[in-house]
């Protein structure tokens, strides 16, 4: 079982990674990966192509969407919780059953992927995205619309993260860390949309019209994905995992004391980024707020994602890669704390965009070690990675949602700050210092 070893982005030089190999025969060469950042660094891949910046753009155009219908329905759980006479914690069920699937379905289309082709599939679930999320707005009762977002989940589960790793294999090493900022930048700018679009539908129009347009973009991607003038690429190796390295890769995993450090490590990080899906129903209880102020507010967790390479530049050179991701999340964890806490509207917006800041730096950190769990097969290893983060945040939206009906609204939130301490403190001196089995 080949062991990779290069550096940790926690800034430890005697760190090891996560690297599991499968099966027989040489993998690719493991190179550093740069300390802590907002992008995601993948290994060197074999020589690839010059970088073909219309595939690029189409690839982009569909994570956008995948991005987007991510946090549709967080501005409008307030007025589907009313349409359907369902308690907040009910409507949160929608977020549980999309990331439930949005996990699930991870370890099924990560080695589909990695089989007929990244590029190939994220075309066909551009398509399936499409008539899944669009249909919700059919739905007639609220069991309908969770089978709906259920299904939504699972059609778009593996649309950013087969984008990623088609970037691993198919750009240079040289370029590789400006189009994945890039990419990066695209991605929650869709966020962003996502919402924006879920609270101005839910103001000016209907909550149904919300589903509807991201399932456009959908459709766009889709189209553009097949016709458009760069869709013709130069079809992929298959990553060569037959069906019994598959069956033995969970176990693989899990014996590594090193893998098992970086998935603990997410599910964690799952439990605090779920309570966000909160954020809609506090601030409309607490603050009686428009949909469209709600989806304005809650973009800017977003942005606040988008200031972590600007804060980077200033301290993570004198303060350290596990200093800076210690930081990070006790900036996320004081946004928690006041979301939860002040009576005050215009602290809102400040709060939302601190919690959004300390998440982005804390998962970009983590994708760095998830992205090296299996370099061989790459989508294969970072589906494992991505199904435990969005399977621990089903779980605890879940159970948030029934600790939040049975007492206050504002709990999910203290709980998340307190997790985010937690991993703030636990993860660098685990995944800083992997040492052998």
């Amino acid at each position: 079982m080949g062991i990779l070893r290069p550096r940790s982005p926690f800034g430890n030089s005697r760190a090891g990674r996560p690297g599991v190999g499968v099966g027989d025969g040489p993998g690719p060469r493991a190179v550093p990966i740069p300390r802590l950042s907002l992008m995601v660094h993948v290994s060197s891949a074999p020589a690839a192509a010059p970088v073909q910046r219309g595939t690029l753009a189409l690839l982009a155009l569909a994570g956008f969407a995948s991005s987007a219908n991510i946090r549709l329905f967080d501005s409008i759980l307030p007025q589907v919780s009313h349409d359907f006479a369902v308690t907040p914690g009910e409507a949160a069920r929608l977020a549980s059953a999309y990331a439930l699937s949005y996990g699930l379905f991870q370890v099924i289309m990560g080695p589909l992927g990695d089989r007929i082709g990244k590029y190939r599939l994220v075309r066909i679930l551009c398509l399936a995205s499409f008539v899944t999320t669009a249909g919700g707005a059919l739905a007639a009762g609220f069991g309908q619309l969770l089978l709906a977002r259920l299904l939504s989940g699972a059609s778009a589960a593996a649309i950013v993260p087969l984008c990623i790793a088609w970037v691993g294999d198919t750009v240079p090493a040289a370029g590789r860390q400006q189009v994945l900022a890039m990419f990066m930048s695209v991605m929650l700018a869709g966020v962003t949309m996502g919402q924006v679009i879920g609270g101005f539908a839910g103001q000016w129009a209907d909550w149904r019209v919300a589903p509807v347009l991201v399932g456009l973009l959908f459709l766009s991607a889709f189209v553009a994905l097949s016709f458009g003038r760069a869709a013709r690429v130069p079809p992929e190796k298959g990553s060569g995992l037959g069906l019994s390295d598959l069956l033995r890769l969970p176990a693989r995993l899990a014996i590594r004391t090193s893998s098992r450090r970086v998935l603990l490590s997410v599910a964690i990080e799952g439990i605090a980024y779920c309570t966000m899906s909160f954020a809609g129903l506090l601030l409309a209880h607490r603050f009686a707020t428009s949909f469209a102020l709600i989806g304005a507010v809650l973009a800017l967790y977003a942005i606040g994602g988008v200031l972590n390479p600007l804060l980077m530049r200033l301290l993570h050179a004198r303060i350290g890669g596990a200093r800076y991701f210690t930081l990070t999340c006790a900036l996320s964890a004081i946004g928690l704390l006041l979301m939860a806490l002040t009576p005050v509207f215009w602290v809102v917006p400040f709060a939302v965009m601190l919690a959004g800041l300390g998440a982005a730096a804390t998962h970009s950190a983590l994708q760095a070690h998830g992205t090296q769990l299996v370099p061989r097969a790459r989508s294969t290893g970072f589906a494992f990675f991505a199904m435990t983060f969005f399977l621990s945040q089903s779980l605890a939206t879940t159970a948030l949602g029934v600790m939040a009906d049975l007492t206050i609204l504002s709990l999910p939130f203290f709980i998340g700050a307190a997790t985010m301490l937690f991993l703030g403190l636990w993860a660098p001196a685990r995944l800083g210092d992997l040492a052998e089995d």
